[in-house]
């Protein structure tokens, strides 16, 4: 038993080997790489987010040309009462024939 506990201290006090210098540069240059390929793909979402940003507020812009048009018509019907639609003239169609 104590023969074991010599060893395991014995492993625990020795020192690993220093990194290899090219290997820590190739590792530096790896992760710098993969960097640049994070920075670009988050460049292009943002670019994305930017577009579906600028056409969400044109369409909210339009959404509220419509709704002011909507509510044109409705104040409009309340003082003069309800719009009529005229039906179109009889004879007058597209599957009439000559």
């Amino acid at each position: 038993m104590t023969v074991r506990v010599r060893e395991q201290s014995g492993a625990t006090n020795e020192q690993p080997p220093p990194p290899d210098p090219a290997a820590l540069l190739e590792q530096a240059v790896a992760l710098v790489a993969r960097l640049h390929q994070v920075a670009t793909r988050v460049t292009e979402l943002g670019n994305q987010h930017r577009r579906l940003a600028s056409e969400l507020l044109l369409f909210g812009d339009q959404l509220h040309e419509f709704a002011a048009d909507v509510q044109e018509l409705a104040d409009h019907q309340e003082t003069t009462g309800p719009v009529s639609v005229d039906a179109p003239e009889s004879g007058k169609g597209s599957h009439d024939t000559p």
